[in-house]
């Protein structure tokens, strides 16, 4: 999924029930939108959008899930330059969602130097890989579900 279909994700997920809209939102999303997007368009788009998003529903706590490595991004893309790329949009996403709007899952266990967590098309989580990072996603759920209770 990229970045342009949460809005329309958002609208049908929020349609269920649009007088009680989540109490947290976990948002994967925008490593997909990096091959054809430069680093600043991404970050005005995210943060954008995420700040509309929390004056629709000011109620529900955003968590960012950060932006994954890949072993493979595509033949033309350095990947020095798109790892330097997804560590800066990464950094001002957290920047913005930590001033308040909620928090950040970092997903450190999942690297390019563990070539063991991704599939053959250095793309995809393996099941060791697709395992960490939702545990990770799990833990970063419980922190704000602490939080939230006070």
């Amino acid at each position: 999924m990229t970045w342009n279909a949460l809005d329309s994700f958002i609208d049908v997920s929020s349609m269920d029930s649009p007088d009680c809209p989540p109490a947290i939102r976990i948002i994967h999303l925008g490593g997909n939108d990096m091959t054809h997007m430069s680093g600043k368009a991404l970050i005005l788009k995210v943060i954008d959008d995420l700040r509309e998003y929390h004056s629709r529903f000011p109620m529900t706590r955003i968590v960012w899930s950060a932006m994954i490595p890949l072993l493979v991004w595509g033949p033309v893309h350095d990947p020095q330059k798109m790892h330097k790329f997804r560590k800066g949009v990464n950094r001002e996403v957290d920047n913005f969602i930590s001033n308040g709007l909620g928090s950040v899952i970092q997903h450190p266990e999942i690297t390019a130097l563990k070539p063991e967590l991704f599939w053959p098309d250095g793309v995809h989580l393996s099941d060791m890989g697709l395992e960490i990072f939702l545990l990770e996603l799990q833990e970063g759920l419980w922190a704000e579900l602490l939080s939230l209770m006070g």
